[in-house]
């Protein structure tokens, strides 16, 4: 009697089918790793300083307005044809060129405010060495990783160093936790509601990136996000969660004045290990930043690019683009770095009103455009 075998793919379309959604969820992990960088360089950047203690419910906060995007996103997702790009489907040929200008400007924010926390760790981490070398040095890394040949093995990377780095992460907040006291959560509004909400409206500007995965979707991936095969809002209800325990341990290290201290920003990267006597703790958060914010540059830098190429050369993007970006970075993140520090935190808010108003204006363009043409329709 033979044995027969049971196989959930019947025919290549299916196979094909699985191969996409598997990439749809990788690019999901890839997305999260991004912003967690950028919540991990907000703390550091603002709300250390500006929220102290209550800067959990500044995060807890900014919920609503992911949701808002992730939502824009998913609706815009829905309402496409499958061929065009979604951007161009909802605004037209000739008035994506100027979303597609817009739009470039959160992911490259993004990347330098991940380029700029690099240059401050490693200042931190060798202040004897030149800053101008680090920062050519992670210019020069991220530049070779972002080749066109290996687009996809960067989305692989994600999903492979979400382990990793978690990994690193838990360890030091085990080994944190015993230095910590339950005093240093108090008091539990710290300077008020209206630094706190404050607060909430700045780190608004972390989850500026949140609906990527829909924007940049191809005409499969679309159909996925139509059939609600891909847990993008899973993802990001994890990240915000894992973010929450983040600052929660800053706190517990911590007490409320002691967070305000005028420190460095490498320093305040460094917080978790830096209020702990063990070296390897120490050394695990060095690496364990260096991957996330050296990933979460990549991803940004890749997704400005995009943009910025489908809007000038439309088919085939340059291979200088993303060099040339990241090294226009280098010298804002070298010299002057408190003159910059204050330029990024007053500007940060506004690619989060921008993010906003790109998307909502492009859901009401996809709803108009759907509505007319159905009228045609019923007229012919």
């Amino acid at each position: 009697m033979t044995e027969q075998t049971v196989s959930s793919v019947h025919t290549e379309a299916e196979a094909r089918k699985q191969r996409v959604c598997a990439y749809a969820r990788e690019r999901c992990v890839l997305n999260a790793m991004v912003l967690y960088a950028q919540l991990w360089i907000g703390f550091s950047l603002y709300l250390y300083d500006h929220v102290s203690t209550p800067g959990w419910i500044s995060l807890l906060l900014t919920g609503p307005y992911a949701a808002a995007l992730l939502y824009i996103g998913k609706f815009l997702a829905s309402h496409t044809n499958g061929r065009d790009n979604l951007i161009v489907f909802a605004a037209g040929e000739k008035a994506s060129k100027l979303f597609f200008i817009l739009l470039s400007i959160p992911p490259l924010y993004d990347g330098f405010i991940s380029f700029y926390a690099l240059c401050a760790l490693i200042r931190d981490v060798m202040p004897d060495h030149s800053a101008w070398e680090g920062a050519v040095a992670v210019a020069f890394t991220c530049a070779v990783s972002l080749d066109h040949r290996k687009e996809q093995a960067l989305t692989h990377l994600g999903s492979f160093l979400k382990w990793i780095v978690g990994a690193l992460f838990v360890y030091c907040f085990l080994i944190a936790i015993p230095h910590g006291k339950a005093s240093h959560l108090f008091p539990i509004f710290g300077n008020g509601m209206n630094s706190i909400l404050k607060g909430a409206l700045w780190m608004c500007s972390a989850f500026s990136t949140a609906a990527w995965p829909y924007l940049t979707a191809g005409a499969e991936e679309q159909m996925l996000y139509k059939q609600k095969e891909v847990p993008i809002f899973r993802s990001v209800f994890i990240l915000l969660l894992f973010s929450l325990i983040t600052y929660g341990v800053s706190v517990w290290l911590l007490p409320f004045y002691a967070m305000a201290r005028p420190q460095s920003l490498g320093w305040r990267l460094l917080l978790v290990a830096h209020m702990t006597p063990s070296i390897p703790a120490w050394s695990l958060e060095v690496i364990a930043l260096l991957l996330l914010f050296m990933l979460a540059l990549c991803v940004s830098i890749a997704h400005a690019s995009a943009m910025l190429s489908k809007c000038i050369w439309r088919k085939k993007e340059p291979r200088f683009l993303k060099p040339i970006l990241l090294m226009l970075m280098i010298p804002s993140c070298v010299t002057n770095t408190a003159h910059t520090k204050q330029i990024i935190i007053l500007a940060a808010p506004w690619r989060a009103a921008l993010s906003l108003l790109l998307l909502s204006t492009l859901c009401l363009l996809s709803l108009l455009r759907t509505r007319s043409k159905g009228i045609r329709e019923e007229k012919a």
